[in-house]
Parts: C-alpha cells; structure tokens; sequence
C-alpha cells in the first residue's frame, strides 16, 4: 500500500510540474510574441526615440521643413510636417494610436488624425 502511495504521489508530482511548465512556456511566449508585452514596449520606445528626434530637429534646423524626410522614422510611423509643425503619429498594438506633435502633445488617440499636422 505504502508504494502505491508513493507512485500516486510521484505522478501527481509529474503531472503538477507538467502543468506549471506548460504554462510557463504559454506566458514566455506571449511576452516574447509579435504581439507580446515584449514587442509593444519596444514600439512605444522606438516612437518616443523618434519623438525627440523630431522635436530635436528644429533647433537645429530653426524650423520643422525637411524633418519627415532627413530623420531616420520608421516606416511605421507617419510624419507630417510643415514650416511651423510637425506631427508624428503611429497605430498602438492595444488599439488607437500613439500620437505626437509640436504643441507638445505626446499621447494616445482612440483614431488617426490623418494629414492633420497636429494631434489635436
């Protein structure tokens, strides 16, 4: 009796770490996905890395022409300038999008703000 209890056990064990690493594999994989935690942190610090470069660019340049073609933006983001503006926007993995401009807006919209040179 006293070794069916111990085989009883032992499978539960097994059975138990099974589970758990199941669904530690599900959990890495969701972080590390295309879609994962993981992935949305870097988006949102590749758009704020473009953000100061745009806002960057006017100091040096004294206005906003020319910033959508000589700064480096990723294809996902769309730029629009014109002398006095400049807005950068790009869609969220969670929904809306991320949208900043040189009103000092930097922040999340529920929709696009198209060919609009600013957020808001």
């Amino acid at each position: 009796m006293e070794k069916v209890q111990q085989y009883a056990r032992l499978i539960l064990q097994g059975l138990l770490f099974g589970a758990v690493g199941a669904l530690l594999v599900v959990v890495v994989q969701n972080i590390v996905s295309d879609d994962g935690a993981l992935q949305r942190s870097k988006e949102k610090v590749l758009f704020q890395n473009s953000v100061q470069a745009a806002q960057s660019y006017k100091r040096r340049n004294f206005d906003y022409v020319g910033v959508c073609s000589d700064t480096a933006l990723p294809d996902e983001i769309r730029c629009v300038e014109t002398v006095d503006t400049f807005k950068l926007e790009m869609k969220n993995p969670d929904g809306g999008y991320w949208c900043a401009d040189s009103s000092g807006f930097n922040g999340q919209l529920p929709y696009s703000t198209g060919a609009d040179s600013l957020c808001r």
